[in-house]
């Protein structure tokens, strides 16, 4: 197996961001505690230090990279990911630098990408390459012709179950042997 690395994620300048919002809402945090005497602290913990804490922790362990064979890394909320490219159904970007990979058991989601279009071109030329390589492998058989004794056979049976007329089955009969 040849397998080669396509992309690697570059870590994105949201997830920088998040964590600086996070660790100066944690400075505020402590210093309105310190002045208004612990009074505060819960409004600042709910408005500030709680969301940019999941924001940081939704951004910060994103790695993700993409092979010829398949996609793996940590994504959101730090979840290990490996996945075969033939179990990859689609792909969608999202908001926050982000990347959605849709299998058939879900949607994995990688935030705060910084390469998010790189990333995004590879894994959906995979899915393009898979996709004629599937297209040109399965071929439609074409059926094989009807024997006349089985068109008439058909026709027969359409005849005695009332589906056609005795003039439409004899027009038939006419077509099928060539008459």
């Amino acid at each position: 197996m040849n397998e080669k690395v396509l992309a690697e994620s570059k870590r994105g300048i949201l997830g920088r961001i998040c964590l600086i919002l996070f660790i100066l809402s944690v400075i505020m945090g402590i210093s309105v505690s310190i002045t208004s005497g612990g009074k505060a602290l819960l409004p600042v913990l709910v408005a500030y230090i709680v969301p940019t804490g999941l924001l940081a922790l939704l951004t910060a362990p994103v790695e993700m990279t993409v092979t010829t064979e398949r996609v793996y890394g940590t994504g959101s909320w730090g979840k290990k990911v490996d996945l075969p490219i033939d179990t990859i159904s689609s792909i969608s970007s999202s908001i926050l630098g982000g990347i959605i990979i849709g299998t058939s058991s879900g949607r994995i989601k990688f935030a705060g990408l910084g390469n998010k279009k790189e990333i995004y071109r590879c894994i959906s030329d995979l899915l393009v390459a898979r996709q004629k390589t599937h297209t040109a492998v399965v071929q439609p058989q074409a059926p094989a012709p009807a024997s006349a004794a089985d068109e008439l056979a058909k026709y027969k049976n359409l005849l005695d179950s009332g589906v056609i007329t005795q003039a439409e089955f004899d027009t038939k009969k006419k077509e099928v042997l060539g008459l």
